[in-house]
């Protein structure tokens, strides 16, 4: 047994003396009862010296709190970096520190990418804890990695309670049940799904929930999933019934298109690139027919914008319009939405009508149709054949006449090969097929766009800006504008919400500090060693601050029309305030 025993801790020391990571061990005083050749290797240290010394007076700050570091020192007239990991372990009650050490590095390109990605990490999870829906991100082996703020007031937990743990000991779900498993399983996304869940501190959970797969070179690394309160989509949904149940034709539907905003028309649509002359020449064209038109193009292109100036210019422009997106509703309810429901279908469900029936003789747009549930698909590809539907629960068919307008915010050949979107509804769809292109394929038309959002946010703040500097200039014909028009928008407003009231020109340190930081990683001045680097996320949480000041002024102390303004609700304008210290 002794020679088994001792053949054992051979064999572990002879893997650990073969992997690329330094390893040490040290218990509960501090003190090193283990080293691998590599971490000797890496700091010149014989075995001999280590071994039951304080890890604080061999290695100097080793001794840490942090989990993830990056560590700088000076040794035998040589200059050490090492990035270090730390994991406890309890083994026979005690409790011992592991620390994984990097291999040293002594370039310093490579100690500030380092220092570039912890600042990615921050600006990532600052962004991820700012947007209104619950997000957790788990590794391939379903372990908990990450949670935003909206899911522990979803879930009840806060991150260092659940960070860390498998997923099925943080919910009371299986392998089968759990969403984030199946894709992690899978590697297929899944959409826009109903989870119920009991959390492990028993409080329950019903979500609409969505699961996204990681990859990295084909290999699944992981999966995050963003979720949605159900009960608050289900009350969405409902008031969008209950709005279009009014929709009915004659006088009162008259009075209703009174009370509705203006559509947009070809007009409102601005550029002169031939990009842009060509895809509103072949929305004329699309406009003076009855067919189904599929729109393609990125997120914030305008793709709604073309739908209602097409149907503005029809036949059917005194009949109504009406958008939804695909993405947004979860699939249960999109059914019932769209085809009518009679009573007693499900659980508070009465006779009511469904869209298609209530736009008779107008337009219907599907906003990113390639969401839509592949059962759902079917469904619609056979109303746009037959022109007839059946609300849920009942048997009767009803004849519409409705027009069909459609949009997918991906690539509709790639959605096809994956399986998402079924070909035979694209080529019905697609009887009129129209591009709209990104921003960075027409940016002759940044001019235009940018001068015309200045006029429409000096209306409204009473603001007397003309132009942007030169900086910003320079800065936005360079910019790639992933987020295309409706980015370009949103980085005016934000500006003119910072610049004073008599200011003419918009000045670099009043764009959105995503774009500052796009000026700093993209300047042929790259940073050069031993310089200090500003703090980004620092600078993105003082830039808030100050909107929410202004904000709050200029409203009197008013937080919900303070809320407005900045374009957030009054609980996360309430949680700023506390955040920052402005209570």
């Amino acid at each position: 047994m002794e020679i088994m025993k001792r053949k054992g801790n051979d064999l572990l020391g002879c893997i650990l003396d073969n992997v690329n990571e330094g390893i040490a061990v040290a218990d509960d005083s501090g003190t090193i009862t283990m080293c691998n050749k590599k971490f000797r290797d890496i700091f010149g240290i014989t075995e001999k010296e280590i071994i039951g010394s304080a890890m604080g007076s061999v290695v100097p700050d080793m001794e840490m709190s942090e989990e993830n570091r990056c560590i700088e020192f000076g040794l035998w007239n040589s200059e050490i970096k090492v990035a270090v990991r730390k994991k406890p372990l309890i083994i026979d009650g005690s409790v011992m520190e592991v620390f994984f050490v990097a291999e040293k590095c002594v370039d310093k390109e490579l100690q500030i990418e380092f220092q570039h990605l912890q600042k990615e990490k921050e600006i990532f999870e600052e962004i991820l804890n700012s947007i209104d829906e619950g997000i957790h991100l788990a590794d391939r082996n379903g372990y908990m990695r990450f949670i935003n703020h909206v899911q522990e007031e979803i879930d009840g937990y806060k991150s260092e309670e659940i960070v860390g743990k498998h997923w099925l000991d943080v919910y009371d779900l299986n392998s089968e049940t759990s969403l984030i498993l199946k894709v992690l399983r899978d590697g297929e996304p899944i959409l826009n799904q109903r989870q119920t869940y009991v959390a492990t501190n028993e409080k329950y959970v019903d979500v609409v929930c969505s699961c996204i797969p990681l990859y990295v070179k084909d290999n699944v690394i992981g999966a995050f999933a963003i979720t949605k309160d159900y009960k608050k989509y289900k009350e969405i949904a409902e008031k969008v019934l209950d709005i279009q149940s009014d929709l009915e034709y004659g006088e009162s539907a008259r009075k209703q298109e009174t009370k509705t905003e203006k559509l947009y028309s070809f007009e409102d649509i601005l550029g002169t690139s031939p990009h842009i002359l060509e895809s509103k020449e072949r929305a004329n064209a699309a406009a003076r027919s009855d067919s189904s038109v599929l729109i393609f193009g990125e997120t914030g292109t305008g793709k709604e914008m073309f739908a209602q100036s097409i149907h503005a210019n029809s036949r059917r422009a005194k009949k109504s319009f009406m958008a939804i997106n695909c993405a947004a509703i979860p699939e249960n309810l999109l059914e019932g939405i769209l085809f009518g429901t009679t009573k007693g279908i499900y659980t508070g469900a009465i006779d009511r009508k469904g869209l298609l029936e209530q736009l008779q003789g107008g337009t219907l747009f599907l906003d990113e149709i390639n969401s839509m549930p592949r059962f759902l698909q079917s469904k619609l590809l056979r109303v746009i054949e037959e022109k007839k539907i059946t609300r849920l629960g009942d048997n009767k068919e009803i004849a519409i006449d409705v027009r069909f307008i459609s949009s997918c915010n991906l690539d509709p050949n790639m959605e096809i090969e994956k399986g998402v979107l079924r070909s035979d509804l694209f080529y019905r769809l697609a009887a009129i097929y129209l591009t709209i292109p990104p921003l960075r394929n027409h940016k002759e038309d940044l001019k235009i766009l940018y001068k015309h959002f200045i006029r429409v946010y000096n209306d409204k703040m009473n603001k007397s800006v003309e132009e942007l500097s030169p900086k910003i200039l320079d800065r936005f014909y360079d910019y790639h504008w992933p987020g295309n028009i409706r980015q370009l928008k949103h980085c005016i407003e934000s500006a003119m919400n910072m610049v004073g009231d008599s200011d003419r020109v918009i000045e670099f340190q009043y764009i959105p500090k995503y774009l500052q930081i796009y000026s700093m990683t993209n300047s042929a001045a790259k940073i050069e060693s031993g310089d200090e680097t500003t703090h980004i996320v620092q600078e993105i949480e003082n830039e808030e601050k100050q909107r929410i000041i202004v904000a709050i002024k200029r409203n009197k102390g008013n937080v919900a029309k303070a809320a407005r303004e900045l374009g957030m609700s009054r609980q996360k304008l309430h949680y700023r305030l506390t955040k920052y210290g402005l209570k």
